[in-house]
C-alpha cells in the first residue's frame, strides 16, 4: 500500500491517492519492470521522486493516463505478502510483469496446431483439469495492437464468457490447454486479432488472457 501523485514533466497533475479516503494497494509484480526494480528499493515511510520516460511505461499504463513523460511521487506505507486466487478459489503464482513488445513471439513461446504462439503470464499453483467442450469460460482479456514499433494497448480487462466451441480467432486451441486461473499471452498474426476485438483491423494483435471455470 501507498501514496503517490503523477505529473507530467511540464508540473501539470494527472493522478493522486491523496483525495482518496485510503492509500492504493495493488501488487508489485503487476507494475512494468522499470516502476517495479524503483519500487523495490524503498522502504516503508521512505519517499522518493521518479522520473519515468513514456517508452517504460508502454504498454502498462492505465488509458486515461497521458501518452508522455512522467513524474512519479510514490510513499510506500505497508507492505504484505497476499495470496492470489482465482474465482474458484485455485492458488495463481504470478510471473514478474514483462510488457509485450512489437519484435513477435519469443523463441520459448509454446504453439498451437494452427501456429498461434504463447507464453504463460501467469500459473495456477495447483494445475486442474483442462476445459472441455461444455465448460463454461470466464475470460478477462487485455488486447493490444502493433504499429511499426509501437506497441498501443487497445482494450484493456475485458470481462466475458465463453465454450471452447464459441470461442474466436482460434482461441480454443490455447484456452483447450489451459488450467483454471491460468493466465497466457497469445500473439496473433494479422486479421485474426479483429475477431476479439474489431477496433484490432487488420494489425498484429497481442491478447492477455485470464481463465476460470468450474468443473
Amino acid at each position: 500500500m501507498l501514496d503517490y501523485t503523477i505529473w507530467k514533466t511540464d508540473g501539470s497533475w494527472v493522478a493522486s491517492s491523496y483525495p482518496e479516503p485510503e492509500a492504493a494497494a495493488f501488487s508489485v509484480s503487476s507494475l512494468p519492470p522499470e516502476l517495479r526494480n524503483l519500487l523495490t528499493r524503498l522502504k516503508c515511510g521512505g519517499k522518493a521522486r521518479y522520473w519515468l520516460p513514456r517508452a517504460a511505461l508502454a504498454g502498462w499504463k492505465p488509458r486515461e493516463w497521458p501518452d508522455a513523460d512522467l513524474v512519479f511521487e510514490l510513499e510506500p506505507l505497508r507492505v504484505t505478502h497476499v495470496v492470489v486466487r482465482d474465482a474458484t478459489g485455485v492458488l495463481i503464482d504470478p510471473l514478474p510483469y514483462q510488457a509485450p513488445d512489437g519484435a513477435g513471439a519469443p523463441p520459448s513461446a509454446l504453439k498451437t496446431a494452427s501456429g498461434l504462439a504463447y507464453t504463460y503470464l501467469a500459473h495456477a499453483t495447483n494445475p486442474g483439469p483442462h476445459p472441455e467442450a461444455a465448460d463454461h469460460l470466464d475470460v478477462v482479456a487485455t488486447v493490444y495492437v502493433v504499429d511499426g514499433l509501437a506497441v498501443k494497448l487497445l482494450e484493456k480487462g475485458i470481462k466475458t464468457a465463453t465454450t471452447l466451441a464459441r470461442a474466436p480467432a482460434k482461441l480454443s486451441e490455447v484456452l483447450s490447454q489451459l488450467s483454471s486461473g491460468d493466465q497466457v499471452r497469445i500473439w496473433m498474426p494479422k486479421g485474426l486479432g479483429q475477431q476479439v476485438v474489431a477496433d484490432a483491423g487488420s494489425r498484429d494483435t497481442i491478447v492477455d488472457l485470464a481463465v476460470t471455470f468450474q468443473r
